[in-house]
């Protein structure tokens, strides 16, 4: 799971904040490094749902 958002968060970089970045004003992204943390927050996220889940499944 950890390698698959990495992994997708790396194709899409150059897009979002790198050499070919998304227009001001056309963006939801506040900041480069708002983009550059949020994969490590869906992580989190997802991880932490899982675990809720699990615990909830017999």
């Amino acid at each position: 799971m950890t390698s698959r958002f990495n992994d997708a968060h790396n194709l899409i970089a150059t897009y979002v904040t790198g050499s070919d970045p998304e227009i001001s004003g056309y963006t939801n992204i506040t900041s480069a490094s708002a983009f550059n943390n949020s994969v490590s927050d869906l992580i989190t996220f997802v991880s932490t749902q899982w675990t809720a889940a699990d615990n909830y499944t017999p």
